[in-house]
């Protein structure tokens, strides 16, 4: 599995540009306005980007929709997410180690 490590407020800043320019879509329209303001976004940072969106959309977007949240919850929403991947990752790895272990 992947680990992808985002920027969170890099990426608060794409959902926020996807709103306020009511664009349909945040990873395809969102992201091209996003990158035409942030030229300094490269291009392995977007895609690892769209890759964390596509794979944690519908949570991030939850608490970046909830008007009682703020920016700060929205940033610790995003670590969260990252530290689930990375035991996510150590959990399968290990799983992967203990197959191999049986096979022996």
């Amino acid at each position: 599995m992947k680990i992808l490590v985002v920027n969170p407020n890099t990426l608060y800043d794409l959902y926020e540009t996807t709103k306020e320019a009511d664009a349909p879509d945040l990873s395809t329209t969102g992201m091209a306005m996003f990158l035409k303001e942030r030229p300094d976004i490269s291009k392995e940072e977007s895609q690892t980007m769209r890759e964390f969106v596509g794979r944690h959309g519908q949570a991030l977007g939850k608490v970046f929709k909830d008007e009682t949240k703020t920016e700060q919850d929205f940033v610790q929403k995003v670590a969260e997410l990252i530290i689930e991947d990375i035991q996510e990752a150590k959990e399968l790895e290990e799983a992967e180690k203990a197959e191999e272990g049986s096979e022996a």
